[in-house]
């Protein structure tokens, strides 16, 4: 996959994106730089990164610090904004992308309420994955330590933000993204250029 960009950068290419402390549901804390976001309470809630873009190849990973069940924690948001409500979930509410992995409901990822896929390798504690959105082809690839797990195709032409969300049964849950300030764990699709803004 050529052209792929390290990270989500500004239309000026002057930093790159962490969450949003803004663009969040009250119920998921962002610390760590930033970078880490963590669900606080027994309720539904998403929060969005602070660049997304509409067009071109983009890579980033998020390591899960710990997963208790298989409700979605990461993906795409490509809705309203601000987010202001602890209702929404990823990959339920419309224009949002939820990668699952093979939990609820057997799923790989949820499109928008729409299930995609089985078979896939469950989120756990101690992954890293990789996420190379396609906005040339309208593709979002999940990559498990390295391995595809599914590729979502379909997605609108619109600006779509890298998400996070919290779980309504383990509020505990937390993952820290790599938006490529800093080396990626694994080796991003090829004609990655590193740097290059």
């Amino acid at each position: 996959m050529p052209g792929f960009v390290p990270g989500i950068i500004s239309g000026g290419g002057s930093g790159f994106a962490v969450w949003s402390i803004v663009n969040k549901s009250n119920n998921i804390n962002i610390s760590g730089s930033n970078l880490t976001f963590t669900g606080v309470n027994s309720t539904l809630g998403c929060g969005v990164a602070t660049l997304g873009k509409s067009a071109g190849k983009w890579y980033w990973e998020i390591l899960i610090n710990s997963k208790a069940n298989q409700a979605a924690i990461l993906g795409l948001w490509s809705g309203v904004l601000p987010i202001s409500t602890n209702s929404t979930q990823l990959g339920v509410t419309g224009g949002t992308v939820g990668w699952n992995g093979n939990g609820a409901g057997g799923r790989c990822v949820s499109f928008s309420n729409v299930p995609q896929g089985t078979g896939c390798t469950a989120q756990t504690s101690g992954q890293v994955i990789g996420i190379a959105l396609d906005l040339d082809n309208h593709t979002c690839a999940f990559r498990v330590n390295n391995l595809l797990n599914y590729t979502v195709t379909g997605l609108a032409v619109t600006t779509w933000y890298p998400a996070c969300g919290s779980s309504n049964a383990n509020p505990g849950d937390s993952g820290t993204a790599n938006f490529g300030a800093t080396p990626f764990v694994y080796t991003p699709p090829s004609g990655f250029n590193p740097g290059v803004f």
